[in-house]
């Protein structure tokens, strides 16, 4: 298959790609490449890319009761089409405090003395086209025997 592209604007935002097969049907594109004089280069890509920043969480306190809460993630989106909605889901004993925000904190109550909750939680984006992606942040609560 040859595209070939006449525009004269400088810079095109490209949500989804398709292209017609032989049988009149559409097809969804999963990328496309450009050749230059330099090699081959990706320029569409389909689909959503996640990352986590920082790409993880810890808590630590010294109260003897109570929640622990971590710093905040947020996650960030690349490619699909806005509007993103959040959907995250924590490993057992750890609670998350914005479950449909991008960025949240997480939180939970170890055992009085020296007790530590080691786990995860994952972050499921969708866009508006139904397209999704998951990121997974590893999380640590502590808390130290204190007084």
């Amino acid at each position: 298959m040859t595209l070939r592209l006449r525009d004269t604007a400088t810079l095109r935002t490209a949500t989804e790609v398709r292209a017609r097969k032989s049988d009149g049907a559409l097809m969804s594109v999963d990328r496309m490449m450009i050749r230059t004089v330099n090699g081959l280069s990706q320029f569409y890509r389909r689909g959503l890319r996640l990352s986590a920043s920082p790409d993880s969480a810890s808590g630590f306190g010294m109260n003897r009761t109570g929640p622990i809460y971590t710093n905040t993630v947020q996650v960030a989106v690349e490619g699909g089409t806005a509007p993103y909605t959040y959907s995250w889901m924590p490993s057992s004993g750890i609670f998350v405090n914005s479950p449909t925000s991008a960025a949240t904190s997480f939180g939970g109550n170890p055992p009085a003395i020296a007790g530590e909750i080691d786990g995860s939680a994952t972050c499921t984006v969708t866009d508006s086209n139904g397209l999704s992606q998951s990121v997974t942040v590893p999380i640590n609560i502590y808390r130290e025997s204190g007084a």
